[in-house]
């Protein structure tokens, strides 16, 4: 052979094996495990302390993606659940409320479905989460609690089951409240501690 002919064969499998890098860089394979409430860092249970009083139900979570370490705190308050996100020290990193699909205003919602149907020839909505994740967080999650959204930036989160002619999985969807598709990761499966 030819010592050209060998080029593109080379750049095929370094092409190839980019695109596997980049496709595991983009899945979801994060590790959830239910844990007692006196190894939340106690930071964090202040903060819940505070702005959350007479919960349903509450439940601690320890979350890795195999680099970051954060904890979770899922809580039932005045009709939805609440995730409540933070890192090893205790400081708030998001705040996430589940949510049905109608409670997003309509514009948006018809934006956000459009970019779904546009990629995928089926598809199905298992989760949707508002999510507040802003620097100025520790100020402004009065505001978020009490759906005064006026002045914060949000973002959706939907998790979905769908296909097309390329893919066949569980995926979420990150959007910003234009409807712009800022993040899709498939979804990895690791635990069933995660479902609620």
């Amino acid at each position: 052979m030819k010592p050209g002919k060998k080029t593109p064969f080379i750049s095929l499998f370094f092409s190839v094996l980019f695109s596997v890098s980049v496709q595991a860089q983009i899945d979801k394979q994060e590790v959830e495990k239910s844990i007692k409430q006196d190894e939340i860092p106690s930071k964090a249970l202040k903060i819940i302390e505070e702005y959350f009083e007479e919960y349903e139900d509450i439940e601690f979570f320890k979350e890795t993606d195999g680099e970051t370490t954060t904890f979770e705190v899922k809580i039932d308050w005045q009709g939805y659940t609440y995730s409540v996100e933070f890192d090893e020290t205790g400081v708030l990193l998001d705040i996430e409320q589940l949510i049905d699909i109608s409670e997003i205003d309509n514009e948006l919602r018809m934006a956000i479905l459009q970019k779904i149907e546009d990629q995928y020839t089926k598809y199905e909505i298992t989760r949707i989460q508002r999510q507040y994740s802003d620097g100025e967080l520790d100020e402004k999650i009065e505001d978020f609690l009490e759906g005064d959204f006026d002045d914060l930036n949000l973002r959706y989160e939907l998790e979905i089951d769908a296909q097309n002619r390329k893919e066949l999985g569980s995926f979420e969807l990150l959007f910003d409240d234009n409807g712009t598709l800022l993040q899709k990761r498939k979804i990895i499966r690791r635990s069933i501690d995660n479902i609620w």
